[in-house]
């Protein structure tokens, strides 16, 4: 029967697994953006990954493991068949900011996992929920910029479809345009902030 400190190690193991695919994500993001302001704010978070890792790896360390540096096996094939599908169909930043969500899907459900397995000392505990809460703060900001920049998408459609006659509606294609800094994110986003208490 594995003791009590296996068991620890065990589970932050497999949680910061988790966490790396996330620092992988968000430099992909960096990457595959093309709006500035989404980059700094990926980066934020990419840099907030690194220092989720470093915590959760010096609790391995504490208990006796061997430090966790690897992905999942599930974030490797999903960021292959990213890559794949990239190349034929190319990325917006609307699917950018899904892949994003998707993989805060797959944080969010570790977290739990490693809270619901009862095995983790309170100190452990504090900074594993920490970071989980964190994680759903950046889970809703980013279902908030998909909502932004699909509302820009559909105006830009709109206003392409309207040809010549765009003007009379009021509509601007550089107000709506998800690239440019500020209006297009609307109030709920902003990169100096969203990531600094994480």
């Amino acid at each position: 029967m594995a003791s009590t400190s296996e068991n620890i190690v065990d589970t932050l193991q497999e949680l910061t697994e988790f966490v790396n695919d996330r620092i992988e994500g968000y430099e992909t993001a960096v990457k595959e953006s093309k709006n500035s302001e989404y980059q700094a704010y990926y980066r934020k978070l990419a840099s907030q990954s690194t220092d989720f890792s470093n915590e959760l790896n010096t609790f391995i360390r504490s208990y006796g493991g061997e430090m966790e540096r690897d992905t999942t096996l599930k974030g490797k094939f999903y960021r292959q068949w990213m890559d794949i599908k990239s190349t034929f169909t190319g990325r917006d930043e609307e699917s950018i900011i899904g892949s994003n969500i998707y993989g805060e899907e797959w944080a969010i459900k570790a977290y739990k996992d490693a809270l619901d397995n009862g095995n983790l000392p309170p100190e452990i505990r504090q900074v594993v929920d920490r970071q989980y809460q964190s994680s759903l703060e950046t889970y809703n900001q980013l279902k908030s910029m998909k909502d932004v920049t699909g509302t820009a998408s559909d105006v830009r459609s709109d206003n392409s479809s309207l040809g010549s006659g765009a003007s009379s509606t009021g509509y601007s294609s550089g107000s709506t345009d998800s690239s440019n800094s500020g209006s297009s994110l609307g109030g709920n986003f902003s990169t100096s902030g969203d990531a600094r208490n994480y």
